[in-house]
């Protein structure tokens, strides 16, 4: 009986040492499709062991921040998936890999849950174009939309931008149209410089704002005329990254994550100038 206690005890022992010692990767994005062998479906911010097995029994998508800067991208077409967690090798698996600017914050990861705690809806693209995710300018005549705005048809639209990181939401109304104004130039006085989500959508009744309800938002990190040059540079040679992302296949989940991310670190950067 004392051998069996004594046998208890090491066992209790090498799990508290297994458990303090184990390396832990983060659920950057998740669409759902994906869970641990073990039971339980992934979801964004949740810690897995490094080495778990995960699974797919549908077609999706999961990134993994698996440290080191590193993200991995899984997307299974199959529906019949299996990887190693932070592998680079599964079972009818796509495997991407995502390598994080090293001069950005670390605990990127963290910034984008921060902005955004819970998984975006990604839609299919509308008929007439949805904003995208951008760096915009915010010069002496106003925000300078053209950026946020290349996918969209020509027209006059109320733009609703929300604040991720503290600044002031509003409305703004642009008459876009690239023959008279590529910049897109839209007056916004009193706006200050931040991180923002964007919907458009067509003013309505007494100038209220009405977002299309087929839609789909997106993120826009408006700098000053001082910083524009230097975030603009960083966010035009990383962005690739995300556009090699989606032409690879992997989920529009794992695509935006990306991009929010990035933009989420450099409106870290921008509040510490």
């Amino acid at each position: 009986m004392r051998k069996l206690a004594g046998g208890v005890l090491l066992l209790l022992c090498l799990c508290v040492e297994l458990g303090v010692t184990q390396r832990l990767a983060q659920v950057v994005s998740s669409e759902g499709a994906w869970s641990k062998a073990s039971g339980g479906v992934l979801q964004r911010g949740q810690d897995v062991a490094v080495g778990a097995e995960l699974q797919a029994s549908r077609p999706g998508g999961v990134m993994v921040d698996c440290g080191d800067s590193t993200w991995l991208s899984y997307t299974c077409k199959s529906g019949n998936c299996r990887i190693i967690a932070c592998a680079i090798e599964g079972t009818a698996v796509q495997v991407d890999r995502v390598q994080v600017p090293g001069f950005l914050p670390s605990g990127l990861s963290n910034l984008l849950f921060k902005r955004e705690a819970r998984e975006p809806v990604v839609a299919a693209a509308r008929a007439g174009g949805n904003p995208a995710d951008a760096v915009l300018l915010l010069g002496e005549r106003g925000v300078h939309f053209g950026p946020s705005m290349s996918r969209v048809l020509e027209g006059r639209y109320c733009l609703q931008l929300s604040s991720l990181s503290g600044a002031n939401s509003r409305s703004i109304v642009l008459d876009w149209d690239r023959a008279l104004d590529s910049e897109g130039v839209a007056n916004a006085p009193g706006l200050v410089p931040g991180l923002y989500q964007i919907r458009k959508g067509p003013q309505g009744d007494a100038g209220s704002c009405v977002p299309d309800t087929d839609g789909t938002s997106a993120w826009i990190l408006i700098a000053s005329a001082n910083d524009f040059q230097r975030v603009n540079g960083i966010w035009t040679e990383n962005a690739p990254a995300a556009t090699a992302l989606e032409r690879s296949g992997a989920a529009a989940s794992a695509v935006t994550a990306v991009r929010h991310a990035l933009l989420a670190g450099l409106a870290e950067t921008s509040t510490q100038r």
